[in-house]
């Protein structure tokens, strides 16, 4: 099972707050901001977006960089090891605040997809062929999809640890894997 930080249903209110989501979109991009470039970015002061990026790091969210910075100007990242938000989290969490995370991370997710697909037809970079969207569907059980979960995350720790390398390039991985939903039975 990956290392990764588990989010409470505080961190996850926490979160509910579109600001906050852009904050962790740009540093999924980017791979590491000071609050005066997030500011730039975001046309926000550099105070507020020191503000948002202490109650991100106060949930585990993002952390500041060792060793990179000074007092006055610190580093961010969102954490080397991830997070994830699980079932209990959005279980007790406020309705809305759960609206307000699924609409944000998913727009997010949908504008990195959508660009980088639109860059397909473009890249002429010996890129252009190493990209990969993938749909599948299948039958699993309760265990079956743990035992995939537990491979996937193997899988993805192997590479999301790695510094950046000579010819690397950010990449981003997203794993989705979840019953279809609207299915009222299990399969017999």
């Amino acid at each position: 099972m990956t290392a990764d930080r588990q989010i409470d249903p505080g961190g996850l209110k926490a979160l509910a707050h579109p600001l906050r989501v852009r904050i962790l979109g740009i540093l999924d991009d980017v791979g590491e901001a000071t609050a005066s470039g997030l500011g730039e970015i975001l046309d926000e002061s550099s105070g507020s977006m020191s503000y948002h990026l202490r109650q991100l790091a106060k949930h585990g969210f993002v952390e500041d960089i060792p060793g990179k910075g000074s007092a006055r100007e610190r580093w961010w990242r969102a954490p080397i090891d991830g997070w994830t938000i699980g079932p209990d989290a959005f279980a007790a969490t406020s309705p809305q605040a759960v609206d307000i995370v699924n609409a944000e991370f998913i727009g997010k997710l949908a504008d990195r997809m959508a660009r980088s697909l639109a860059e397909i037809a473009t890249d002429k970079s010996e890129w252009r062929r190493d990209k990969m969207w993938r749909s599948s569907f299948t039958e699993l059980t309760v265990e079956e999809m743990r035992a995939f979960i537990d491979e996937a995350n193997a899988v993805v720790d192997k590479y999301a640890q790695r510094p950046a390398h000579p010819g690397s390039k950010r990449v981003s991985i997203d794993v989705i894997a979840a019953p279809i939903s609207g299915q009222d039975r299990d399969r017999e």
